[in-house]
């Protein structure tokens, strides 16, 4: 429970998921710090129990979100990385959206992936630039994810990133 209902304390919820910080009316609001029981954490702005304004995000697989947040979910200028991907760009509503520069490293099954252009719901969109080991697969419009104006089979485009951790 809190130490009271204005001030510092310390919330364990009823799922475990442990709330320290700055209380304002019974809810924690300002800077403060958020722990789940998977080991993933939160420290940063929160508004209502909700990350909200800058904060850092840390997942015990050494996955870091460090940027802005809106209603808990990842919205605004941020940079994000795993050991598959590193996205530095603008998101929306959780996902890529806008301006963005996302690499995802090598795998057995994927070259490294370059992409420097819009985003639009995690696609490819509008003007961009995609590279393949640093050697220009595509450059121009984007749609859905897909070159405009090209055949479909003429860059595969088959994504080798996988959607981060959602917490």
């Amino acid at each position: 429970s809190t130490q009271s209902t204005w001030g510092q304390g310390k919330l364990v919820a009823f799922n475990d998921i442990i709330y320290e910080g700055t209380f304002v009316h019974g809810m924690l609001s300002g800077e403060g710090r958020i722990i789940w029981p998977g080991g993933s954490v939160y420290t940063g702005q929160l508004k209502r129990y909700k990350r909200f304004g800058y904060g850092k995000m840390v997942a015990p697989s050494g996955e870091i979100y460090d940027g802005e947040w809106k209603d808990d979910d990842r919205h605004g200028k941020a940079l994000w990385t795993s050991k598959i991907f590193r996205y530095e760009g603008n998101m929306e509503d959780g996902v890529y959206c806008g301006a963005g520069h996302l690499i995802t490293y090598a795998s057995k099954k994927f070259p490294e992936r370059e992409y420097i252009g819009e985003f639009r719901y995690h696609h490819y969109e509008g003007r961009g630039v995609l590279k393949e080991n640093g050697r220009v697969v595509f450059e121009g419009e984007w749609k859905g994810g897909k070159p405009v104006g090209l055949s479909d089979d003429s860059v595969n485009i088959e994504s080798n990133y996988s959607r981060p951790y959602s917490q």
